[in-house]
């Protein structure tokens, strides 16, 4: 069995939200934090609106994300600014939650691989409504990811 210090990472993809049971509760504090990491852009930065995350989170207020925006941010994980079309929420360290597998198959550190966006990945972003809190669709898709592979088996 391998140190856990060796296995600093999991591959958590970012379509996760399409799992039926992503949002089939509210959400806590630590869920909406990761829910950031994963609506997080190549750069860190989550640009949305505060109502579209109280709807996102099924949280009864706005004041309720405000406060938890405000208590990532005095905790240094994010920086928070208002702009005329919305919020941009930037992760502090983003480097930090990105990877690069090495040769060897461990996690190293270093320049992250990630790729862009879809259309369809940042729409909902710019949603004034967001996204759709029925019931996600199958799961075949999670179910078709090698991630010994990090593909989707053919």
């Amino acid at each position: 069995m391998a140190n856990k210090k060796n296995m600093p990472w999991i591959k958590l993809w970012k379509k996760s939200d399409k799992n039926a049971l992503y949002f089939s509760e509210p959400f806590d504090k630590w869920h909406a934090w990761q829910d950031l990491l994963l609506l997080a852009d190549q750069s860190g930065t989550v640009k949305t609106s505060l109502r579209w995350l109280k709807k996102r989170w099924n949280w009864t207020s706005v004041r309720q994300v405000v406060k938890h925006l405000e208590t990532l941010s005095g905790t240094g994980q994010i920086a928070v600014s208002g702009t005329p079309s919305g919020t941009v929420i930037t992760i502090v360290k983003w480097g930090k939650y990105q990877w690069q597998q090495g040769k060897s198959g461990t996690a190293k550190k270093g320049k992250s691989e990630t790729v862009s966006g879809t259309e369809e990945d940042t729409s909902l972003l710019r949603s004034s409504t967001g996204p759709s809190l029925s019931p996600a669709p199958t799961t075949k898709d999670i179910d078709d990811f090698d991630i010994t592979k990090g593909e989707f088996d053919d």
